[in-house]
């Protein structure tokens, strides 16, 4: 299974979160927004996960580790776009957690609040997609090379 797949789901259950024919009960609407926002994150986790697991050398965090991995490795205060990607990443995260454990935080219940966080998923899967492809754009080189150090990094400090 592809990781889009997850974010192609995520945009579908948004949309019927927001669809007015049938129109979803309030309760009905609030389940749809929250598993969209998880559906999302995990097609970019996995995405990440695809990515990064192949330059990594060593054993392979398990559990949530692999979650803080991938977004230590994207938080890079000295590249603009991985630290961006990363802001993504962490934001998409915080929110799947609201809306997995925390039912009294509604803002994860609310479709436009969603449709944000879906298009930052977006953002992250097509870069990430690059990153992986295209080898021969010099700015993807210095990302590659950047993710391949944030990993040394992290596997020297966590191992």
């Amino acid at each position: 299974m592809q990781p889009e797949a997850y974010l192609t789901l995520a945009k579908q259950l948004h949309a019927m979160a927001i669809a007015q024919h049938p129109t979803p009960s309030p309760e009905q609407r609030a389940a749809l927004c929250r598993a969209s926002l998880g559906r999302a994150y995990y097609g970019c986790f996995l995405q990440a996960v695809s990515l990064l697991k192949p330059w990594y050398q060593g054993k392979w965090p398990q559990g949530g580790s692999v979650h803080k991995l991938v977004e230590e490795v994207f938080s890079r205060p000295d590249h603009v776009v991985l630290n961006q990607l990363g802001q993504h990443f962490k934001s998409l995260r915080i929110q799947r957690r609201l809306a997995d454990y925390n039912l009294d935080k509604t803002q994860t219940e609310r479709p436009k609040h969603v449709a944000v966080h879906l298009e930052l998923a977006s953002t992250f899967l097509t870069h990430l997609k690059r990153i992986g492809q295209d080898n021969e754009d010099p700015d993807i080189r210095i990302e590659v090379n950047n993710l391949r150090t944030a990993l040394a990094r992290y596997h020297s400090t966590h191992s």
